[in-house]
């Protein structure tokens, strides 16, 4: 459940809006509410290839009628609570030239593993910080040791998101969506060996056809 606080600096017809607190995220075509989308399902993009939702702050301010500009800072991918201690960034232009053409391109960037590591050796064994391991010591009880794994704030474990959606009404019951993203993230294998770079893309093709008031048709490829 998303939950957050609104302000317009600027009065109600101000250009610039405020919020704080949990709300959906602002990249990819597809949105948490059905009836909001081509289809009643969500596709692959919005499940596993963008962040569903953030906690923190998000700006909006309207530079002219048809164009929008939007900054986040937030505590990362689809967590209340963050689990390092930096924090995640976005931002976002949205093109609107006409009510039948739409253009948004964003990026999203931020530290999303955990500082730490919960490291659990059995009876008979203790953990050796010189090897990251659990080694033998008839002494020992075992037990749960948390290690700092290290290196998830730095820059090059960052995980990236670039997202497009383009969408464009060509004749009045006919609407067409694009979405788009290509991600990167370094991803440190265990706790002291060298990160490594992991890529995701896709692209969502999706289009509505309104047969009247009631019924329409969407499809969807991905």
């Amino acid at each position: 459940k998303q939950a957050s606080a609104s302000w317009k600096p600027g009065g109600a017809d101000g250009s610039v809006t405020l919020d704080f607190g949990k709300f959906d995220t602002i990249y990819g075509a597809e949105v948490a509410e059905s009836q909001n989308n081509i289809n009643y399902t969500r596709g692959v993009l919005y499940w596993l290839g963008q962040p569903l939702f953030h906690t923190g702050l998000r700006a909006g301010i309207e530079l002219m009628p048809e164009l929008t500009l939007r900054a986040l800072a937030v505590n990362g991918w689809n967590r209340s609570v963050d689990n390092n201690i930096g924090k995640t960034f976005g931002l976002q232009a949205v093109i609107t030239p006409s009510d039948d053409f739409m253009v948004a391109l964003g990026w999203i960037g931020g530290p999303q593993q955990d500082d730490s590591v919960t490291v659990e050796c059995a009876p008979g064994e203790a953990y050796d910080a010189s090897t990251g391991a659990c080694e033998p010591d008839a002494t020992a009880p075992g037990g749960s040791e948390t290690v700092d794994r290290g290196g998830s704030n730095e820059f090059d474990a960052w995980r990236e998101l670039v997202d497009l959606v383009v969408t464009v009404a060509p004749i009045e019951p006919l609407s067409v969506v694009l979405n788009a993203d290509y991600g990167v993230e370094g991803v440190r294998e265990g706790i002291s060996e060298d990160p490594t770079t992991k890529k995701w893309y896709g692209a969502m093709l999706g289009a509505r056809y309104e047969l009247d008031e009631v019924w329409a048709l969407g499809l969807r490829g991905e």
